[in-house]
């Protein structure tokens, strides 16, 4: 799952940065609004989650653990 995570931001925000290790992709403003949009939509269709309007907080986006972390989330509450 992580590796599709960072290929997904990579696609979206560039390959400039080493995204596995930043850990304040949002609060350092590495990722733009415009590139979180596209992101969100991309994980929503690669692992067939609804990422609602409530989970778009930076907690949930400021690392790819923390993204890992919502997705695995959000799949077992879709069970």
């Amino acid at each position: 799952m992580e590796e599709k995570i960072l290929e997904i931001i990579r696609e979206n925000a560039g390959t400039d940065t080493d995204w596995s290790v930043q850990t304040a992709l949002i609060d350092d403003e590495l990722i733009d609004s415009f590139d979180l949009v596209a992101i969100i939509s991309d994980l929503s269709d690669e692992f067939d989650i609804e990422i609602t309007v409530d989970e778009m907080i930076p907690e949930n986006f400021n690392s790819v653990e923390a993204i890992e972390n919502l997705i695995q989330r959000l799949q077992e509450e879709q069970e």
